[in-house]
C-alpha cells in the first residue's frame, strides 16, 4: 500500500510542477493613478419658466372650478405661441384652518403650476407677459439644449483624453520607463443641466404684475469632462553592451 501511494505522488508531482511553470505570470509594474479634465462655457439656448395660479375660497367646488377656468384661459392664450411648449403640474388643494387652534376648516386653498419651455426667447417673454395677467411667475431659468450639451461634451472628451495621455507620457518619461499601459479609465461629464422642478423660486411681489414681457439674460453654462484612470509603467529595455563597453 505504501509503495502504491508513493508511486501515485511521483506521478502527480511532475504535472503539478508543469502546471505552475506553464502558467503565465503577470509582471508587476509601477502603477499610477492620474486625472485630467477639460471644460468650456456653452451658451444657454433653452428657456424654462413656471407660472402658478393660486386662489382661496370657502367653497371647494367653486374654488376648483375657478382654478380650472384660469388654467384653461392660460392654455388658450398659449395657442398663439406655437414655439412655446407647456405642461400643467402640481395641482394641489389644502384646507385653511381657523385661528386659536380651533382645528376648524374655514376655507380651501388650491394651486396649479404651468411649466413652459422654448428656444425663441422673445416669444417666451411675450407669452409670459400675457399669462402674468392671471398667473404669477414663480421661477425662470436657462440651460443648453440636450443636443447642444452633448455636442460640447463630445468635443471635451477628446480634449480630456488628450490631456490624460499627455500626463501619462510625462509620468513615463519622469520615471524613465519604456512605455505605459492603461489599466483603467473613467470618463465623467458634468454641468450644463439645471436641477429639475421645483427650482429655486424667484422673489416675486404679491401685487399684480403688469402684462408686459419680462427682462431676460440667458448667459452661459459650464460643461466639463473629467477623465481619471490608472496606468502601469513598462520598464525600458536594457541597452545591450557593445564590444567597446566590454573592454
Amino acid at each position: 500500500m505504501r509503495l502504491m501511494l508513493s508511486a501515485l505522488v511521483l506521478c502527480l508531482l511532475p504535472w503539478s510542477v508543469m502546471a505552475e511553470t506553464d502558467t503565465p505570470v503577470e509582471p508587476v509594474f509601477d502603477r499610477y493613478t492620474l486625472e485630467a479634465d477639460a471644460s468650456r462655457d456653452v451658451g444657454n439656448d433653452l428657456m424654462l419658466a413656471v407660472l402658478r395660479v393660486q386662489d382661496e375660497d370657502d367653497d371647494s367646488a367653486a374654488l376648483s372650478d375657478r382654478v380650472n377656468q384660469t388654467m384653461l384661459w392660460a392654455l388658450l392664450q398659449l395657442e398663439k405661441y406655437p414655439g412655446v411648449t407647456s405642461a400643467t403640474r402640481n395641482y394641489q388643494t389644502s384646507p385653511i384652518y381657523g385661528e386659536h387652534s380651533s382645528g376648524r376648516v374655514t376655507g380651501w386653498r388650491s394651486s396649479q403650476d404651468l411649466a413652459l419651455e422654448g428656444t425663441d426667447f422673445e416669444e417666451m417673454r411675450t407669452a409670459i407677459g400675457v399669462l402674468q395677467e392671471k398667473l404669477k411667475l414663480t421661477s425662470m431659468r436657462f440651460e443648453p439644449q440636450v443636443s447642444t450639451r452633448k455636442s460640447a461634451e463630445d468635443a471635451l472628451i477628446e480634449e480630456a483624453l488628450a490631456a490624460f495621455r499627455s500626463r501619462a507620457a510625462l509620468i513615463t518619461n519622469a520615471m524613465e520607463a519604456g512605455a505605459y499601459r492603461v489599466l483603467r479609465l473613467n470618463v465623467m461629464t458634468s454641468g450644463g443641466m439645471s436641477p429639475p422642478y421645483p427650482v429655486a423660486r424667484m422673489a416675486m411681489a404679491d401685487a399684480a404684475v403688469e402684462s408686459s414681457p419680462v427682462a431676460v439674460s440667458a448667459g452661459t453654462a459650464t460643461v466639463s469632462v473629467t477623465v481619471s484612470g490608472e496606468i502601469a509603467l513598462i520598464p525600458a529595455e536594457p541597452v545591450a553592451a557593445t564590444p567597446a563597453d566590454e573592454k
